[in-house]
């Protein structure tokens, strides 16, 4: 039987060298959320997270010149994503794919 799959992504788990400013349960790979706003959106673009947990999205967006809304409803979960934030820089991390 021929596969269906075209593409395989080899990504690890946000390990917890990705954590440094909290835990969140479900956290992402940026590599994935990365792929995903690259494929779906322009520079400049609005890119809405309605479950923001620990911020990754917008931690993506903010490197790749992306406009960022997120809401959560655990206090905890969003302060950790404010300081991931304010830590993170709009250095592109190019990745191949």
């Amino acid at each position: 039987m021929k596969s269906v799959w075209r593409d395989i992504w080899k990504i690890s788990s946000a390990n917890n060298s990705k954590k440094i400013f909290g835990k969140h349960p479900t956290q992402k790979p940026e590599e994935v959320v990365q792929r995903a706003i690259i494929a779906s959106s322009n520079i400049n673009d609005l890119v809405f997270d309605p479950f923001c947990g620990s911020g990754t999205t917008g931690v993506v967006c903010k490197r790749l010149n992306r406009k960022f809304v997120g809401i959560d409803d655990n206090i905890e979960y969003l302060n950790i994503a404010k300081k991931r934030l304010t830590a993170t820089n709009n250095d592109v991390k190019h990745t191949s794919f």
